[in-house]
C-alpha cells in the first residue's frame, strides 16, 4: 500500500512538471501599441500571473513615450545604415514580450524557465522595416544570429506578434554577430 501511494505521488509529480501554466495580458506601454505579453510557468499559474506582470513592468522602462523618442532609438539603432522606420509602431515589436514554457513540451521539471526564441523570418522583416539594410548583409546577419542561436526556424515565437526575448540589437552588433559566426564557423 505504501509503495501504491508512492508510485501515485511521483506520476502526479511528473505530470504536474510536464504541463505549461501561461498567462497573457494585453497592455500599452509608453507609444508602444496595445500588446498582449505572454508568460509561461512549468511551476504553477500564480507563478505565470505574476511573471506576466512583471514583463509588463520591464516593458514598461524600455517603451519610448512617443513615437520621437521611437524614432530616435530607432536612428540609434541603424547606426552606419538610413534609418527606414519612424514609429513606435516600427520600434515596439523588437521589445520582449513573451517568455518562459510556452507548450508542455517545453516543461521538463517545475523549475525549468525556457526562454523560446525569436523566429528567423519575422525577425529579417522587423530589422527590414526598421533599417535601410543591403539585402546581403541582412541575410549575412539572420543567418549568423541562426548558427549562434539567437532565432530559429521552428518552435520560436513571432517578433511581429511582439516577442523577443533579449534587448533591440545595433546594425554594429548585427555585423559584429555575423563576424564572430562566420569567424567560428572558420575555426
Amino acid at each position: 500500500m505504501l509503495f501504491r501511494s508512492f508510485l501515485c505521488l511521483t506520476l502526479v509529480a511528473a505530470t504536474a512538471a510536464t504541463t505549461c501554466y501561461i498567462s497573457d495580458k494585453k497592455a500599452t506601454n509608453g507609444g508602444c501599441p496595445e500588446t498582449t505579453f505572454k508568460y509561461g510557468s512549468c511551476a504553477s499559474k500564480a507563478v505565470a500571473d505574476a511573471g506576466v506582470d512583471a514583463l509588463i513592468t520591464s516593458h514598461k522602462a524600455l517603451a519610448p513615450a512617443d513615437n520621437a523618442a521611437c524614432k530616435a532609438k530607432i536612428d540609434a539603432q541603424c547606426a552606419g545604415v538610413k534609418a527606414k522606420g519612424s514609429d513606435c509602431a516600427a520600434y515596439c515589436p523588437i521589445l520582449p514580450t513573451v517568455t518562459g514554457c510556452m507548450t508542455d513540451s517545453d516543461c521538463t521539471s517545475t523549475t525549468t524557465v525556457p526562454t523560446p526564441l525569436a523566429c528567423c523570418s519575422s525577425l529579417k522583416t522587423v530589422y527590414s522595416n526598421f533599417c535601410e539594410y543591403p539585402s546581403a548583409t541582412l541575410d549575412a546577419v539572420i543567418a549568423g544570429l541562426k548558427t549562434g542561436g539567437g532565432c530559429a526556424d521552428t518552435n520560436c515565437v513571432s517578433t511581429t506578434s511582439g516577442a523577443m526575448g533579449s534587448a533591440p540589437m545595433s546594425f554594429a552588433m548585427l555585423l559584429l554577430a555575423v563576424v564572430a559566426s562566420l569567424t567560428a564557423s572558420k575555426i
